[in-house]
């Protein structure tokens, strides 16, 4: 082994670690991995940052603006609606046409976007039905998965190798090549659950279950410790008049979040209630809410002269109809994993407060510095209007549940038709091959911001920088990985390992092998690094690269066994109250149900 082979894989093997590790964002891994690429010489600065300027970072840019304009026109909601219309509360018609419509919405954008849209609308069905949300989340999460084998921008691994094959000088594949498999592989999908469901499927609800539309007592319950919420009236010579929470360090030293001002307006009987902020400045009369520790909330009285109201009987009296709560969930690719509260500046950035944090089914105290992970549930408080609006403006957040005291913000779906427009003509257009399917999504994507489905301000929040920073920063890796022989070297192994072994047995070998390696790493990063070694695996043994580039990509969709192998299991995995081997029960099955498709149809479709 030479040394810049040795280099290579040291840069592969650290990137890695810190992937399965997970302390450092999935981008950041990929910047690092840049610059060590053009540090050690294994590339030069050109090519280590030239993954931008590929076109499968453009062409998923582009499908993710195609998307948000399907997300913000209601497509999900209105499939949402229909479903809980037509499924008259049956357990097995539910889970369904869950299955079909997350595969089908996610054959056409981002699967991770659907699951985030129909988590709630899942939750609300289970609810609403009395079913176990348990028995629904996980088909779900697995339809959204299988959506990524149905067409070629299902999902960005297809893309990726896809891009693969034409940089080799092959036409690459189709639209809809991919769809004979992924159609039968959604069938045995259907079919399991339909028949193996009671066995497959665990019975239990979720922790401390939460009706569909719960009061906003309800949420202060179970996220808010009883005696951390206070009132405080300001009386004249308290120390807080004419000072701002910043001033007398409410929050950083005394551990107390005003959460809500109630002040007497001039002329009026009605107090009105202030949206607080650390330099608003108290004046005499004021009613201040505050969130703390119980002894904390004890020791204000004295340190500023102020007055304790009575406890009121619930936490929705303390607030008036202006304000609120709700439960949002922190997705995997925010940018908030990883990092606490008092870091992102939570209440500056999305001008509402967090009251309370659920991991693992139980309230986390001392919450503010506690870095976030995903799936942790938080409690936010605020505006109505500011709550309402984390559904269009905020993709770092999943609002899972609002309050039965609230009324959802409408979406645009006077431009759903629009979408649906621009969807169906992007599709047809890329189907017979009128222009490059870049092209195509491009064209798309600027109709979509033209016919106002989505705002042009919007697009830069839809679009999931993590995916393309990794995309992007990956590229390079698998560029030296080839130039430095590393590549020839695994072929050479992975030959010896198999000798006198037919195309098929390669194509299960290398099947496994991706979809263990996407199991802990990103599928994207997976896509990147062995879609090389299949088409050189072809290569050597002088077959078309076709069935094995396919294996790989329906591979990097096959994560059914791990929480953490893609983002749309990590959504369900604490929502619906699952535990390991509830994963290893439902998804081996569809694993080697996968593994068989590919096995027994690639060959037929393309032959070797």
């Amino acid at each position: 082994m030479t040394s810049e082979q040795a280099t290579a894989l040291a840069i592969l093997g650290g990137a890695a670690v810190l992937f399965v590790h997970g302390r450092l964002r999935v981008d950041f891994v990929a910047l690092l991995v840049m610059l060590a690429l053009a540090a050690t010489g294994l590339c030069t600065p050109a090519e280590a940052v030239g993954g931008f300027g590929s076109t499968v970072v453009v062409l998923i840019g582009c499908l993710l603006v195609v998307g948000e304009g399907l997300s913000r026109t209601g497509t999900a909601s209105l499939v949402g609606d229909a479903i809980l219309r037509a499924a008259g509360g049956q357990e097995g018609r539910t889970r369904t046409m869950l299955v079909l419509a997350a595969a089908v919405l996610g054959s056409v954008m981002s699967s991770t976007a659907v699951v985030a849209l129909f988590l709630p609308v899942a939750l609300r069905i289970a609810a609403e039905r009395q079913l176990a949300p348990a028995r629904l989340l996980l088909p779900m999460a697995y339809g959204a998965l299988v959506s990524g084998m149905l067409t070629l921008i299902g999902t960005a691994p297809n893309l990726v190798v896809h891009a693969e094959l034409r940089g080799a000088g092959r036409s690459g594949f189709r639209l809809f090549d991919f769809t004979p498999v992924g159609g039968a592989v959604l069938a045995a999908l259907l079919a399991a659950f339909a028949f193996g469901g009671r066995w497959l499927l665990p019975r239990r609800e979720r922790a401390e279950a939460m009706p569909a539309r719960p009061s906003v007592r309800e949420l202060w319950r179970r996220f808010v410790p009883e005696g951390t919420l206070a009132r405080f009236a300001v009386v004249p010579g308290s120390s807080l008049v004419g000072a701002t929470a910043r001033d007398t360090e409410l929050g950083s030293r005394h551990g107390a979040r005003v959460v809500a001002i109630q002040r007497q307006q001039p002329r009026s009987w009605r107090a009105a209630v202030l949206e607080p902020s650390p330099d608003h400045r108290f004046q005499a009369g004021d009613v201040v809410t505050v969130v703390g520790a119980a002894d904390r909330l004890d020791a204000l009285a004295p340190a500023f002269g102020l007055q304790r109201l009575p406890a009121l009987p619930d936490a929705s009296a303390a607030l008036d109809a202006g304000f609120g709560v709700a439960v949002v969930m922190v997705p995997p690719e925010s940018k908030l994993v990883g990092k606490s509260l008092a870091e992102v500046g939570f209440r500056t950035h999305h001008h509402l407060d967090v009251a309370g944090l659920r991991r693992d089914g139980e309230a986390v105290p001392d919450f503010v510095r506690t870095p976030l992970r995903a799936a942790d549930m938080l409690l936010v408080l605020g505006p109505w209007a500011r709550i309402r609006g984390l559904r269009d403006a905020s993709h770092d957040l999943v609002v899972l549940t609002l309050p039965a005291e609230s009324t959802a913000a409408a979406p645009a779906r006077d431009r759903l038709p629009h979408a649906l427009l621009i969807l169906l003509a992007m599709v047809v257009v890329s189907a017979l091959g009128a222009m490059p399917m870049v092209m195509a999504a491009l064209a798309a994507a600027v109709a979509m911001v033209a016919l106002r489905c989505v705002r042009l301000g919007d697009v830069y929040q839809a679009m999931s920088w993590s995916s393309l920073v990794l995309v992007a920063g990956m590229l390079p890796l698998a560029t030296a990985l080839d130039r430095t022989g590393v590549l020839a070297l695994a072929v050479d192994g992975l030959q010896g390992l198999l000798a006198g072994a037919g195309p098929r047995v390669l194509l299960a070998v290398l099947f496994v092998v991706t979809a263990a390696i996407g199991s802990f790493l990103s599928n994207t990063a997976t896509a990147v690094l062995m879609a090389p070694l299949a088409l050189r695996l072809a290569e050597s043994l002088q077959v078309a690269p076709e069935p094995l580039a396919m294996g790989v990509a329906i591979a990097c969709s096959s994560a059914y066994l791990t929480p953490m192998g893609s983002p749309v299991v990590t959504l369900v995995y604490e929502a619906g109250g699952y535990r390991p081997g509830d994963l290893l029960r439902a998804g081996l099955p569809m694993f080697l149900a996968t593994l068989l498709a590919c096995v027994v149809l690639l060959p037929w479709l393309m032959p070797f």
